[in-house]
C-alpha cells in the first residue's frame, strides 16, 4: 500500500470539521469491528490506524502553522494508542 503525507491548507473551522468527521469514521470502524471475525477486525484495525495517522498529520501541521493558538482544545491529541484523549 502506498504511503503518502497528506497536506491540507484549510481554515480553522474546516479543520475542525475534517477532524470531527475522521473521529466519527474511526468510531464507526471500532463499532463494526466488535462483531466481526478476526480477519475483518484486522482490516478494520488497519483502517482505524490510518485514520488516526491522518488526524495526527493534521494536528502536527496545525501546530506548526498556528503555534500560538490553543490547538489542544480544538483538536485533542491522540494518546499512545492513537486515540483521542478527550473521549476517555
Amino acid at each position: 500500500m502506498e504511503e503518502r503525507e497528506i497536506r491540507l491548507k484549510l481554515d480553522r473551522e474546516t479543520k475542525q470539521l475534517v477532524c470531527r468527521l475522521l473521529r466519527q469514521h474511526a468510531e464507526e470502524l471500532k463499532e463494526k469491528a466488535e462483531g466481526q471475525k478476526t480477519f475483518c477486525r484486522l482490516l478494520l484495525a488497519h483502517q482505524l490506524e490510518q485514520t488516526h495517522e491522518v488526524l495526527a498529520q493534521i494536528q502536527a501541521g496545525w501546530k506548526q502553522a498556528l503555534p500560538t493558538l490553543a490547538v489542544g482544545k480544538a483538536l485533542p491529541e491522540p494518546d499512545g494508542d492513537g486515540h483521542d484523549q478527550s473521549r476517555h
